[in-house]
């Protein structure tokens, strides 16, 4: 399958259950599989969330406007906005397929926690020695002493579900 497309984009949300909730972990996600030797066809960059990619950003409302995908904007009880995505098609690649347990487990983790695990990931491939010193350091007010606890359970995590490239410890 080609990478970086909308139908690409369509074929993750599908292999992780068919739903996403929230363009955060859509990013992160993506990023998470990029790092992991998975060639998604998009570049990232650090960003307030974190690793960021315009060209995904573009890829998902491209895959919603061929009706790929649905996008559903909702609002959170404190007047935020966040956007859930479903899949309108089936996976139809064994490669993609086989990355499923992998996409499962950031599709149910914790959203704050994803992104701090991803970011510090993302550090990390990026040459940065300390990459939890450096989320404490750029997240400080999401980045508490248990959110990094649990963002680091989640990443070990991770690290046991990528079928690709081995993962470095952080």
């Amino acid at each position: 399958m080609t990478t970086g497309t909308p139908k690409f984009i369509a074929s993750l949300i599908s292999a992780s259950g068919g739903k996403v909730v929230g363009r955060t972990r859509l990013q992160k996600m993506v990023c998470m599989l990029n790092i992991s030797g998975y060639d998604v066809g998009f570049d990232f960059s650090y960003h307030h969330y974190g690793p960021y990619s315009e060209d995904l950003s573009f890829a998902v409302s491209d895959a919603h406007a061929l009706g790929l995908i649905q996008e559903e904007k909702r609002h959170t009880d404190w007047g935020t906005r966040y956007s859930v995505y479903e899949a309108r098609q089936e996976v139809d690649s064994d490669e993609i397929a086989t990355i499923s347990p992998l996409l499962e487990v950031m599709r149910d983790a914790d959203s704050v926690e994803l992104e701090l695990a991803v970011t510090a990931a993302f550090l990390k491939a990026d040459g940065v020695d300390s990459p939890w010193d450096e989320v404490r350091r750029r997240k400080s007010q999401k980045a508490t002493d248990t959110r990094i606890q649990q963002a680091q359970k989640l990443y070990s995590e991770i690290r046991e579900a990528s079928p690709l490239r081995p993962l470095p410890e952080l």
